[in-house]
Formats: C-alpha cells, structure tokens, sequence
C-alpha cells in the first residue's frame, strides 16, 4: 500500500534510526557505508537437516539428512548494501541484458524496473536520487542498510561485480554468485552449525527480540522494525556479518527435499509442490523473522525468484569453475551463470544449460527416428544404424529386462526415466506404462521436454543441427503421439537426492538410467536411492559408458576397484541394496557433432529385478 495510506502502529517496534544527514544519492563508500570485501572460507564437511527430536516446531522440509563435502571458496564479509547496489544502478545495470538470465530480463522488462522495488525517486529521472520505503513510511536512503532485492536482481549484480571485479585484476576462476544452503553453514558460528548440540544454542529458543539483538548480536525477532546497517553488529568468529538476521539471503539452491523428506499430513502442500524448480532458497531469517518463520536456526525458506521477501545476498567466489556443475543441492541457475562468464572472457566452451547442448540432445532424442535421420545423421555406404534412436533402444530394453522378470506394465504400471534429458525415453516408455515421470536436473532440459509433452509448435519439434563450421540447417520432426504425452510428465530433479515416494505420488515397476551414472557427483547416493523409490519386482535398466571424469566425480567416487571393472562393482552395489542382476548387453549410440564428425559411443547396459 502507499505510504500515505498507512499509520505506524503504536506499539510497534521501531525503526532502527540512523545517524548522520541526509544525502539522496552518490554515496561514499567507506563513509555512506562500508567497503565490502571477500573473505576465505576453509571448505568442510557440512551436514543438513533437523533431528526429529530437537525440542521445537519445524515445518517438514527442515527434516531429513543430507552429508556435502564443501570445497573451500570466499563470501563478501557483508551483505550487499544499498550502498554498495547503488554503483549498479548507477552505472546501468537495469539496462544491460547481458547481465541478466532470460527469466530475469523478462521480469525486468515486464515491471520495467530501473532500481530496487524499495527505493523511491527523488529527483528528475536520470539523477539517480532516492529514499527508502520501510514498513510504514519513506525515510532518507540508509545506504549502509541490506539492498532489499529479488533473485534476479541479486544475479545480475553478481555478473556485473564480476565483471568489475575481473577488470580491476581480480583473478576469479568462476563467476560470483550467491551462497549456497552448504556453504551458509560454514559462514555461521561453530555453535550455529549443523548439527546443534543443544537448544540452547539456538537463539529463538530463549530470546525475545530485545535480547536478540543484545546478546544474540542478531536483527531478529523484530528486535527492530526495519533493517539495520550491515556493520551494526559485530562480526561472528569467522568474520562475517549478518548470517543470522537482518535480511533473508537469497541462495544458488533451488528448493529441494532433504533425504529422508516425508510430507506432514496436516499440512500436505506446503513444501512439496514447490520441489519443481522454480522457487529459490532462502537462508538466515530477516529482522522481521520470528520463532519458527525464519528466526529458527533449522529453518529453509523458498520463494519464487522474482519475488520480495526482506531479501538481500552476498556474493560468494567459488574456487574452482562450476561450469557443467551437477552437485547434490546447487542450483542450476549457475549454469546460466557460466554461460556470462564464458562470454565476458571470450571462452569458445559451453555450459550445460546452453543452446547448442540442448539442440544436440533433441537431434539424439527426436533426429534419428526414420523420417529424419538422413538430416541427422549422414547417410553414407556403411553407415551404422543399428546405433541409431539410442532413446528409443533404451525404452525398448527396459521393456525387454520387464518381460524376463515379469515386472508389472501395462493398467496401473509407473516407470521413472532418471536423467530424461529432453524426453525421448520417456515418450517411449509411455508405450508400456501407464505413467511415466522423467527427472532431470537441467531445468532448461526439463522446460523443453514439458513444452513437447505440451505440443511442441503446432505439434512439431524443432531445432538446429550444425553443419560446417558455425552454419547449421534446421530439422522438423512430429511431437510424439498424443497417448504417449498424456502418460508423462517431467520435473526437476537431483539423481543423487531423489524425492521422497510420497512426492513421486508412489513407487515405481520400472526405473531407465541412460547414460548418467558416470556423470554423477556420487553415484552411490543414486543407487542407495533406487531402493526406496522402486516396488518390489520393479525392473531396473543402466546403461553407462562409465566414461569417468573427475570434473563431474571425485575419483574416490568412481563406481571402480582396484580389482574390478566399474560393470562388475556396479553389479555387486546394486545386489546389496536387493537387485538381481538378469540382463548385460552393449548398447551403441551416435552422437552428431557436425555433418562429416560424429561420436560412436558403445555403452554398457545392466538389467535388474529387484527381489521380493
């Protein structure tokens, strides 16, 4: 509502006041507010989730467990201040798209914003003069206080910093982006970390909002009814300002299920629908956070990326590159993110999420069936077909490995297609079961998949396929038949943290894994998962080149012994979790790379029944 509109209510806390004369624009740093600067943090072991036992209120999100191995990496001492957002705005980064991703240079477009939700105009457009809107009033602008801003926002501020921060000799080996929910933990306090060892160490547990600020040394609780400058409370041990407090800061996680997640009865759809990747995480509560609505040290918050919540960030500077990243619980927004930074220093490398991967995937899903291969894939004396459609083979082996364990398809029958990629497997894998989900971790991947599920354009799929040089030739193929789009559906998901059955709606009688395994960060994790998500007699399908990289898993997590082939360790894993091995077949494939190059790839395929 208009500030006009509104009265401050008499009881209520007040606004944190600041010091020092008014001054609407160009701000000083080091005067106006503080330098910001980065500051090392020793990478660890970080553990996640709330005992069951833990003596408060939690929502069923906060539950569950999960183990990440964090690498080291630098976070700004301080959040981002209006201050420190200002040279941003100033220097026109509402109006450079280059540093915004597609969603957020919609967004930006569509409000046709040129400075934070928050910040009012002062003076004539172009002066870059402003106040702040609080709760109840427009005050003078505190630049020392949060910049209160959305996702998109955040993101493209960090892509601008890198871009400045790369001009002024800063050497940084990936993009700046915001902290994830692991690296959160280590910017806290011993005390504050994962697992707590007592309630007493958890603020909201015996502290009301006065004496959050006191002793906690927290804007929480409402201690006051604003934000407060970013250097008002003193630095924890480790440096860093404001982790608890203050301002909910935006995370690189999408919001995702801790393993182990189960769904609250009383309140079924409070964390659930929001695990499809669109809503974006957000850590350490705001002054406005209280008890168990952000002010408890377990909570996890989501919102959708465009939205305001008491939001703010910090920058965080990864210390190896994230391109292709597929970790347990990073967002793949950072794909985007790679994508900037390629561009700003002239990389010819692509990303996961970039177009021409994606319009390779669909060549390999929906270039090779027989009305259009010759556009795909050259025809030629000797060319090898019997690789082609590697989807399609995939589907068809998985129906084989059914037949022979007597696995359940048809009326009632639910397969998983894990690592669908754009979806190919998954429409054939309709032709026998009644559902299909397809998870993917490329949330580009999945949008593509859910818009051919859709139709396509026009019931067509389209998509470019090079041929010399940087020239390509555009193919056109049918959508698949409409029985087979109405039995899937795809969703964003992480291999190595599967959701819970409840959230998959139930079990499943047929799980495929093409080509994914050994691009997985713990492929142990996968497998452990298969367990719990299959029913019993389901029919399970690997298939793997087990081409591994250490750029996607850690060598120590490479499905190898010192005696033993990745096929043969991978056939005893999976018996120790219940599943008979019944089925071993080479399975080829080919991959078009330009008219006249190709990559013949001859992957292994593994057949299971899991025992009764």
């Amino acid at each position: 509502l208009p500030s006009h509109l509104l009265r401050t209510p008499e009881n209520f806390v007040p606004t944190f006041k600041a010091n020092g004369s008014r001054k609407d624009k160009n701000p000083t740093e080091g005067v106006d507010f503080p330098k910001n600067e980065l500051i090392p943090v020793q990478g660890g072991t970080v553990f996640l989730g709330k005992d069951r036992e833990y003596p408060s209120f939690g929502w069923d999100n906060e539950y569950g467990s999960r183990k990440v191995e964090v690498p080291h990496f630098s976070a700004s001492k301080f959040m981002v201040s209006n201050g420190e957002f200002y040279e941003f705005v100033a220097s026109g980064g509402y109006r450079n798209q280059k540093y915004w991703n597609d969603d957020g240079w919609g967004w930006r477009r569509f409000r046709n914003r040129k400075w934070p939700f928050f910040w009012e105009q002062r003076g004539p457009a172009g002066s870059h003069e402003y106040g702040l809107r609080t709760l109840f009033e427009v005050i003078d602008m505190p630049w020392s206080w949060p910049a209160i801003v959305n996702y998109h926002e955040a993101s493209a501020f960090s892509n601008w910093k890198t871009e400045q921060l790369e001009r002024n000799g800063t050497e940084l080996v990936a993009p700046l982006r915001m902290v994830t929910e692991a690296e959160h933990q280590l910017l806290r306090g011993e005390e504050h970390r994962n697992p707590i060892s007592s309630w007493e160490f958890d603020p909201a547990l015996k502290l009301s909002g006065k004496d959050f600020g006191e002793k906690a040394g927290a804007n929480l609780n409402l201690a006051y009814g604003s934000e407060t400058p970013v250097d008002f409370h003193k630095a924890n041990e480790n440096g860093f300002h404001d982790v608890i407090g203050n301002a909910w800061e935006w995370a690189e996680d999408d919001f995702n299920p801790l393993k182990g997640f189960e769904v609250h009865p009383y309140y079924d759809d409070f964390s659930s629908p929001c695990f499809g990747g669109e809503h974006t995480m957000l850590l350490g509560g705001s002054f406005m956070s209280c008890g168990d609505a952000g002010a408890n040290l377990h909570c996890r918050y989501h919102f959708r990326p465009h939205f305001l919540q008491h939001s703010g960030f910090r920058y965080v500077a990864p210390s190896k590159a994230e391109k292709n990243i597929k970790g347990e619980n990073i967002a793949v927004h950072i794909g985007e993110k790679a994508k900037l930074h390629q561009s700003l220093n002239t990389s010819s490398q692509f990303d996961y999420e970039s177009d021409l991967l994606l319009n390779q995937y669909l060549s390999l899903h929906y270039g090779q069936s027989p009305e259009v291969v010759n556009a795909t894939v050259r025809s030629h004396e000797g060319r090898p077909d019997h690789a082609l459609d590697f989807p399609r083979t995939s589907a068809e082996l998985l129906f084989e490995v059914a037949s022979i364990a007597g696995s359940k398809t048809g009326a009632g029958s639910r397969a998983l297609d894990i690592g669908c990629a754009v979806g190919g497997a998954s429409f054939t894998m309709a032709e026998k079961y009644a559902e299909v989900v397809g998870l993917e971790y490329s949330k580009a991947f999945v949008e593509k998949a859910n818009d051919i599920r859709n139709g396509g354009e026009n019931g067509l799929i389209k998509f470019q396929v090079p041929t010399e040089g940087t020239e390509s030739i555009q193919v056109v193929t049918s959508v698949p038949p409409q029985s087979a789009r109405d039995a899937t559906n795809f969703i964003v998901g992480d291999a190595c943290n599967m959701p819970s059955v409840d959230t998959f709606h139930g079990g499943f009688d047929g799980i495929l894994m093409a080509n994914l395994m050994c691009r997985l960060p713990n492929p142990q994790a996968c497998i452990d998962d298969l367990k719990r998500i299959s029913n019993p007699g389901c029919a399970v399908l690997i298939i793997s080149p087990y081409s591994w990289l250490s750029e996607f898993t850690d060598k120590e997590n490479w499905l190898q012994s010192p005696n033993q082939d990745s096929a043969t360790e991978l056939v005893e894993r999976m018996d120790s979790q219940g599943f008979q091995k019944i089925l071993s077949r080479d399975v080829p494939l080919i991959i078009r790379e330009h008219e006249r190059k190709y990559q013949y790839i001859v992957s292994h395929a593994l057949g299971f029944i899991k025992r009764n």
